[in-house]
């Protein structure tokens, strides 16, 4: 028999995953989730003598010096797991000025990257597309040249405009409140304390619990909510209640519902939204049924 061309196949290429493009409130929200590792590479073009000392805040914060310099990126980030047991799953997150905006930019950036080694395996690459200016502009307290920055410290979740959710731990830090501009609170709790005398304040006074009456204290809350964002200037709220999850997710929501009908026609979509911003999101199966008589009351 003649010789013949060999059936054997080569190996799959594993298709690298897309770069996603984020928005500044996404990128925000994003470094408050503790269940999630990443990295924030500052892709800034200055001059090393000249650089700024203001990247974006992150547990894990390195900065790249250059672009051809792909062999530091792959030194920070084994470096930055090697303290950990087992592979470490991350996100890498990109940030820069408007020479950031092309995935030809990014790619270079990448080349000679060890996406899966002994310590990693990279799962996405996102870069900020609003630039680091415009997200300095809007969170300047997770920026290292802020007074109030601090490593690793978490901040409420961005729900919609000037709104914001927590647990009653990130709410009960009155230097936290300050640095970001809170002007009002929603405490949803019977008994937590407010943090400061320095806001004005609003209780929702109920357990996590379904027979609770949630119901009946949603049109007072929203209504506080809906003034407090509509003053001049506009104020800046945050919902809290002991873990951020159900009580003041559902005062949120149902803001939503109530001051912004067409956006959000119905429950399905109030929570797509605020899960989207702040996956932990869960109203028990009673304040769901209420919020759902709330938007049917409309």
């Amino acid at each position: 028999m003649g010789p013949r061309l060999s059936t054997l196949k080569r190996p799959a290429k594993q298709r690298e995953r897309p770069l996603r493009k984020v928005s500044s409130e996404q990128l925000y929200n994003f470094l408050q989730d503790t269940r999630a590792f990443f990295i924030v590479v500052d892709l800034q073009q200055q001059d090393s003598s000249n650089r700024r000392n203001n990247n974006v805040a992150a547990r894990i914060d390195y900065s790249v010096v250059s672009i051809d310099s792909t062999h530091l990126l792959n030194e920070a980030v084994t470096a930055a797991f090697q303290h950990l047991n087992g592979k470490v799953e991350f996100t890498l997150v990109l940030y820069g000025g408007q020479e950031c905006e092309t995935d030809r930019f990014v790619k270079t950036v990448l080349s000679g990257f060890k996406r899966d080694t002994t310590t990693h395996r990279l799962l996405e690459v996102w870069l900020l597309q609003d630039h680091f200016n415009s997200f300095q502009s809007q969170y300047p307290f997770m920026c290292t040249d802020h007074p109030f920055y601090f490593p690793g410290r978490l901040f409420p979740s961005h729900i919609h405009d000037n709104l914001y959710i927590s647990s009653w731990g990130i709410a009960s830090d009155a230097d936290l409140l300050r640095a970001m501009g809170i002007t009002h609170v929603v405490n949803c709790t019977p008994d937590h304390p407010f943090a400061s005398e320095g806001t004005t304040n609003f209780r929702v006074p109920v357990a996590d619990s379904r027979e609770q009456d949630i119901h009946s204290h949603l049109c007072p809350a929203t209504d506080f909510i809906a003034a407090a964002l509509a003053a001049e200037p506009p104020g800046r709220v945050l919902v809290h209640c002991r873990h951020g999850h159900s009580r003041s997710a559902t005062v949120a929501m149902a803001y939503l519902l109530r001051c912004h009908p067409t956006r959000f026609p119905d429950v399905e979509a109030a929570v797509a939204h605020c899960r989207a911003r702040r996956p932990r999101v869960r109203p028990n199966d009673g304040f769901w049924a209420q919020l759902q008589r709330f938007a049917d009351e409309r």
